[in-house]
């Protein structure tokens, strides 16, 4: 027996497993600051994306409201204009119902999302 330990001391067995076992505990704490920081910088993109987005919807909202607006003063109508407008969106959105799939959009949305999130 005093042979074996003899043998585990000449070769330090245990201080490599100390080592290797500190080396496993470090790299699971860097790898888990490094999601950390993937998920705050994904979030802080998705968050940037979103609030454009309602920019841009609060453009297009009003820029309807207008054309429907500018129509009714053309036809001298009072809501004519504005079942023209929302006409032309039935239209767009009967359009991209029935295309999307043919024209591969969900995944030109997936490669888009994807690109940004992973763009550093």
């Amino acid at each position: 027996m005093s042979e074996r330990k003899g043998l585990l001391s000449f070769f330090n067995i245990d201080s490599i497993i100390d080592n290797m076992s500190g080396y496993i505990e470090n790299k699971i704490a860097l790898l888990k600051i490094e999601i950390k920081e993937d998920m705050a910088i994904a979030g802080a993109r998705i968050l940037i994306m979103l609030v454009l987005a309602l920019f841009m919807f609060m453009i297009i909202l009003f820029l309807s409201i207008g054309a429907g607006a500018l129509f009714n003063m053309m036809l001298g109508n009072d809501y004519l204009g504005y079942f023209i407008v929302a006409g032309f969106y039935l239209i767009l959105f009967m359009i991209f119902g029935l295309m999307h799939k043919k024209l591969g959009i969900e995944q030109k949305f997936e490669k888009i999302i994807l690109k940004i999130l992973k763009n550093e």
